[in-house]
């Protein structure tokens, strides 16, 4: 298989998923491995939770690791503007160094931003803590 088959594939997956109605959860298809003849995809599992919110693995560890960085864990799902585009905090990848933070523009495309951006974006540091704490 060629590069291109295998992601015009993962597109046509994605949109079947889409379509597929699995009570209480999304699911969506992940990063491929593929040789001449088959090509296996990962396939992530979110639970729907309260306000029909989209729980992953990016808002888990945004939850769970935003002190770490500066943040508040109830910065999730918080909004903010820069370049006259507003984005919506959505989750955090605590293996990417220079741009952790995952946020989702108003039209629904994702980006990824620098801690710096968002502190400077959503105000002060979380109580008790300083940029000192962080360092």
């Amino acid at each position: 298989m060629e590069k291109q088959t295998v992601k015009d594939l993962r597109e046509k997956i994605q949109n079947v998923l889409n379509d597929a109605k699995i009570e209480g959860f999304v699911l969506k298809v992940g990063n491929a491995t593929y040789g001449e003849t088959s090509a296996m995809f990962k396939l992530e599992a979110s639970k729907i939770g309260d306000n029909d919110e989209v729980q992953d693995r990016s808002a888990e560890n945004f939850k769970r690791m935003a002190l770490l960085y500066g943040l508040n864990p109830e910065d999730l799902g918080k909004t903010f503007t820069t370049a006259q585009q507003t984005y919506t905090i959505v989750g955090l990848n605590p293996k990417s160094r220079k741009f952790p933070v995952i946020a989702k523009r108003s039209d629904g495309k994702t980006f990824k931003f620098p801690i710096d951006v968002i502190r400077l974006k959503l105000g002060p540091w979380p109580v008790g803590y300083s940029k000192s704490d962080m360092e």
